[in-house]
């Protein structure tokens, strides 16, 4: 049990250090983002116009430039991270156009690239009600990770004000705990050889 604790501590702590550097794309995150991007893009057909599509590319393109965007908690893209996440709000909750997008523009605004009055204005007043109740639950969350009582979790109601944010906030959370389910290649492939190697050194000792 303690050598699988100190394993995963050490693949937490190795993908921590990706969190300040500008994020490169492994191919399969590339694969991923063409595939989530396509998958998005037919749920809501008619629901986004080409000028809304162009202008999330340029946003997230520029933060990626830039290097505003950086890699999230145990190093996900946070760019795939909010394709899957709106993946699932229209899919296992029907939640279209206006959470998708805030859903997309929110790690932009995060990083300080965008306002959300710069992305009410362009993308509408709801988007940016959105966003300011994801902004608003944010900072409490800061101020109090866990929730402890039903005042808390009344307050945390009365912050989101629009209901899908709530919602956001549930599947963001769903979203991460199943990325975390699935083993990472690189640490399966650690334990692997770390089990390996074990079983030589019982196998000499049983020799000797």
């Amino acid at each position: 049990m303690a050598c699988i604790t100190k394993k995963i501590a050490t693949f937490v702590v190795e993908n921590f250090a990706y969190m300040t550097e500008k994020i490169e794309f492994t191919a399969l995150e590339r694969e991923l983002t063409v595939h989530l991007y396509a998958l998005l893009r037919g749920r809501l057909e008619g629901q986004m116009d080409d000028h809304d599509e162009q202008s999330l590319r340029e946003h997230l393109m520029r933060a990626l430039d830039e290097g505003c965007l950086k890699r999230v908690v145990f190093g996900f893209n946070p760019v795939v991270t909010a394709l899957q996440t709106a993946h699932l709000v229209v899919d296992e909750i029907g939640l279209r156009r206006d959470a998708v997008v805030a859903i997309l523009m929110n790690p932009c605004v995060e990083c300080g690239f965008v306002t959300v009055e710069e992305v009410a204005e362009r993308y509408g007043e709801a988007v940016g009600r959105i966003l300011l109740g994801l902004k608003r639950i944010q900072e409490l969350y800061k101020k109090n990770p866990v929730i402890e009582s039903e005042n808390f979790r009344n307050l945390l109601l009365s912050f989101a004000e629009d209901m899908r944010v709530i919602l956001i906030m549930i599947a963001d959370r769903v979203n991460l705990m199943r990325q975390l389910l699935k083993p990472s290649k690189k640490f399966v492939e650690s334990a692997d050889n770390q089990h390996l190697m074990e079983h030589d050194d019982e196998n000499r000792r049983s020799e000797e």
